[in-house]
């Protein structure tokens, strides 16, 4: 990696980590390029965001979005975070093949974006799950 590069990288995750710090109880870990954060409580989510030199991605689990912006990014980070932000997880014999990140809009959760599997047990029995963030800031 050409030292321009990396130096770009780490700004960006620099960037994240005081971020990441104004959130009460909040735990993460950098890891190849990027930065895993743990869910809120077991029916929370498991984020991830990685980056630098105008490309960025966020993961809710295993749904993402690719960014050109280090702002929207964040942004996209951030929501994850809130109690704004829910995940529907449809799974097949327990195993998840749909999610779906909802956002709240006069008092109804309303499908935002989903990502999904090509090749799962369709046949098998179908099940839903909703998991949410709820991390509060410091003061």
């Amino acid at each position: 990696m050409w030292a321009p590069e990396y130096a770009a990288i780490m700004g960006f995750l620099d960037r994240v980590k005081q971020e990441l710090f104004r959130y009460e109880g909040l735990h993460f870990e950098g890891s190849d390029g990027g930065i895993d954060i743990a869910p809120a409580s077991p029916s929370g989510f498991s984020l991830r965001i990685e980056g630098g030199e105008g490309s960025f991605l966020v993961s809710y689990e295993a749904w993402h979005e690719h960014f050109d912006s280090e702002d929207e990014a964040l942004r996209c980070l951030n929501f994850g975070l809130s109690s704004d932000c829910r995940l529907k997880v449809v799974k097949r014999s327990g195993r998840a093949y749909r999610w779906t990140v909802e956002v709240q809009e006069d008092g109804e959760w309303q499908g935002f974006s989903t990502t999904g599997l090509i090749f799962f047990p369709f046949w098998r029995p179908r099940s839903t799950v909703y998991l949410s963030n709820a991390f509060s800031h410091r003061e």
